[in-house]
């Protein structure tokens, strides 16, 4: 498999690599999935700068979220994920910049069989983003964060 890693924080340039990868065993409840297309979000920028939330240990995937194909599953997944298009939510459990992702099933929601170009096209991807995470769900989740840190503090006291 291939996959971008993150070899320390820094600028994207200097710090992310290609590399060569073998297939992570698949769990009883885990999907290898064959991917179509990962976004560059703003937030991946962050976590490559070491300025996210989240610190990961070195080497380490990179990309939040994506979409692709269901290869293989796990010995507890239903048999019809197989072949199915699948949104892989953004948890940073797993990188997305990669030719194949191993995501546990519980991070994934069903998507179309239209055309790749056309979800992005009629937005039906940020769409279905929206339908796993509802903007007012996400809204709370976003305050509950920023309520977490230093900033956020200092910001909801007035």
């Amino acid at each position: 498999m291939w996959q971008l890693q993150l070899i320390a924080h820094g600028e994207p340039s200097d710090v992310i690599e290609l590399n060569t990868v073998s297939e992570a065993a698949l769990g009883q409840e885990d999907v290898l999935i064959s991917m179509e297309a990962a976004p560059l979000n703003p937030s991946d920028f962050l976590f490559v700068r070491g300025i996210y939330g989240v610190r990961p240990a070195f080497p380490s995937s990179v990309g939040a979220e994506g979409v692709g194909r269901v290869a293989k599953i796990g010995s507890k997944v239903d048999v019809a994920l197989r072949g199915k298009r699948v949104l892989i939510i953004p948890t940073y459990e797993q990188g997305t910049w990669a030719d194949q992702v191993v995501a546990p099933v519980s991070n994934l929601a069903p998507m179309s069989d239209q055309k790749l170009g056309d979800l992005v096209a009629d937005r039906s991807l940020s769409a279905a983003v929206e339908h796993v995470y509802p903007l007012d769900q996400f809204k709370e989740a976003f305050r509950q964060s920023l309520k977490s840190n230093r900033s956020g503090k200092i910001l909801f006291q007035f």
